[in-house]
């Protein structure tokens, strides 16, 4: 069962992640009514030819890999964070035994192999 979480949390959030980001910085105008931090992003990706683009993509993608191997580390006990916080926690009635972060980064792994 956590093998089938992780692999759908995969991907929900870096797949569709990534997409929802390429849309982003491939179709979005830049306008008067885009804040400055985007107006920000998109001029600098504008700049970037598309080799650099690529690289650009390939960091956001493992930063989201990184941020969710985070978690999972924190919520398997693997990893602390200040403050005496205790995490319980079963996905279907399933027990997390310390393991979805190593089965989060083995399935990254197989997808890259």
């Amino acid at each position: 069962m956590n093998e089938d979480f992780v692999k759908k949390l995969y991907k929900v959030v870096i797949e569709d992640g990534n997409k929802i980001y390429d849309e982003l910085f491939e179709k979005t105008e830049i306008t008067s009514n885009i804040v400055g931090y985007w107006k920000n992003a998109l001029n600098f990706y504008n700049k970037l030819d598309l080799e650099q683009k690529e690289v650009f993509k390939s960091i956001l993608k493992q930063v989201m890999i990184d941020t969710v191997s985070g978690v999972f580390g924190i919520i398997d006990g693997a990893s602390s964070i200040d403050g005496d916080f205790s995490i319980d926690m079963t996905i279907n009635g399933e027990r997390n035994e310390c393991e979805l972060q190593d089965l989060f980064l083995g399935y990254v792994e197989e997808l890259n192999d």
